[in-house]
């Protein structure tokens, strides 16, 4: 049934009841904190315990006080002139800090004591690299580091997240910090960082998974070629250590340089190719060699004229080769692509996207379609698909092939007439949708309130549901449900928006 409002949660009662204890005005000149006194810059710290003093704070579990300070930075208790107040929050044991838009200089101070820190958010902030010369010399054990859209950082920051005066590990006389081995997704898109500190952090941040940056791409592809230059010479390479990766250039493809960049990430699991001039359908091919491949996305932007690559000659062969290993799969790069493929091939799939079904791009046979079709055992195709998006114009008995996953928790429906009263009725009877949680339709003309009445019973899990642009589907039908959600305390959110320019949310 859709969720009841229940009572908050221990772990929420006891975040709100800590925040509403702490003095939201406590005085600028506080006792300095617990684990440091010193004066002057922060890379000069004679580190002490002060045992005196008695913080009670400190003493919570780490995922209370991590809850406590995210709840802050959502409800914007904190701000970047408030650092007293996070001076009573900040602690040693603090694992994850998620910060977005909250800094000033003050906060430098924190560092020392963010030893154990593992995830760093501080995205569209003040961050300049001096923050950042102070997290290469203190948090030796962060593994995520994002300061996307701090413009204030530059490729100087990134050379202080690999060699830092105040360290004494030496090689080649230079000191180096514990962030080579331990930093593994940093993300710096929309900063002052050029080519130079992206090649930077790409040669010296050895444990690196994911790096996020526009000329990223650009750089993969120049060491590779470097890569492959010193492999002939030396007979010696280093493959990197990515797991994901956005192939976005800033020019147009050149023939071979996606091959050179995937040869390079061998142990990529997820994949995002974003479509422009000069991809070509067999540039796609070197995607078959990754066999750890779990997620791919091939996806258009702005500057792609959709005729660069196909579905038939440039996905499905790979379909062919890794589709049983994929999980995630968005095709929305294509105006067609032929569902059976994809039925085939990946009966993995937990997350779907795609836009138009059309036979005719199939390699299969007919005979191997007839199969698919008849469908004589009645299996479902995909068991453990959760995320459905798109059904443009798919037929009403794939449809609800689809709708019969039985771990379906997110569906997306777009100007699909198959989406019907009728199929949510033959869905009922075989009692579907016991896990679906979220339901949104966009341009579903066929769909009346009889259909979505079905849905909307005690039965279900539905949390959300968005209605646009669906002519047979009103105002007052969502202000009904509504009602009948508000008098029976389900927690079900709705959206409705339609032609006339009429919406409600609740």
């Amino acid at each position: 049934m859709p969720q009841v409002k229940a009572v908050d949660s221990l772990l929420k009662l006891c975040v709100n009841c800590i925040k509403n204890s702490l003095n939201l005005n406590v005085p600028t000149k506080t006792k300095t904190l617990q684990t440091g006194k010193w004066t002057g810059s922060p890379w000069f710290v004679e580190q002490t315990t002060d045992v005196g003093l008695d913080n009670n704070l400190f003493q919570l579990p780490t995922v209370l006080l991590e809850a406590i300070l995210s709840s802050l930075t959502t409800s914007y208790d904190l701000n970047t002139q408030n650092t007293s107040l996070l001076e009573l929050i900040i602690s040693p044991q603090l694992t994850k800090l998620d910060a977005p838009g909250l800094y000033n200089e003050q906060y430098l101070n924190f560092f020392p004591k963010l030893g154990n820190l593992q995830e760093l958010v501080l995205r569209n902030s003040s961050v300049g690299d001096m923050c950042l010369r102070t997290i290469g010399m203190w948090c030796e054990k962060l593994r995520v580091l994002n300061i996307e859209e701090c413009s204030r950082v530059t490729d100087a920051g990134i050379k202080w997240l690999i060699y830092n005066t105040a360290h004494i590990k030496m090689k080649k006389n230079r000191r180096l910090t514990e962030l080579r081995k331990t930093l593994q997704e940093l993300k710096i898109g929309h900063t002052g960082v050029t080519r130079k500190g992206v090649k930077m952090a790409v040669k010296h941040l050895r444990a690196l998974q994911y790096l996020e940056h526009e000329y990223c791409f650009e750089v993969l592809v120049e060491w590779s070629q470097t890569n492959t230059l010193d492999q002939r010479l030396t007979k010696n390479t280093r493959n990197l250590s990515f797991i994901r990766l956005c192939v976005l250039p800033n020019t147009p493809f050149q023939s071979g340089t996606v091959g050179l960049v995937v040869a390079l990430c061998p142990s990529l699991m997820q994949i995002q190719i974003c479509v422009t001039e000069g991809l070509t359908d067999t540039d796609l091919q070197c995607l078959t060699t990754l066999r750890h491949l779990r997620s791919l996305f091939i996806l258009g932007i702005t500057s792609s004229k959709f005729d660069e690559i196909t579905f038939d000659m440039g996905v499905a062969p790979i379909l062919g080769v890794i589709g049983s290993s994929l999980e995630v799969l968005d095709l929305t790069y294509f105006a067609f692509v032929d569902i059976w493929t994809v039925i085939k091939f990946c009966p993995n799939l937990v997350n779907l996207a795609f836009l138009c079904h059309c036979e005719s791009l199939s390699n299969l046979s007919n005979e191997e379609i007839i199969q698919l079709e008849n469908n004589e055992q009645g299996r479902i195709f995909f068991k453990e698909l959760k995320v459905l998006w798109g059904c443009y114009n798919i037929e009403s008995d794939i449809l609800l092939n689809f709708l019969s996953s039985p771990l379906l928790e997110d569906v997306s429906i777009s100007r699909c007439d198959a989406f019907n009263d009728e199929i949510l009725r033959e869905a009922s009877k075989k009692f579907l949708f016991q896990n679906l949680k979220s339901l949104k339709l966009f341009n579903c003309g066929s769909v009346t309130r009889l259909g979505l009445d079905l849905l909307i019973v005690a039965s279900n899990r539905l949390e959300f549901i968005r209605i646009r642009f669906c002519k047979n589907l009103t105002l007052t039908d969502v202000s009904d449900w509504h009602s009948q959600a508000r008098d029976l305390q389900w927690k079900l959110h709705l959206q409705f928006e339609d032609s006339n320019g009429k919406r409600v949310f609740s």
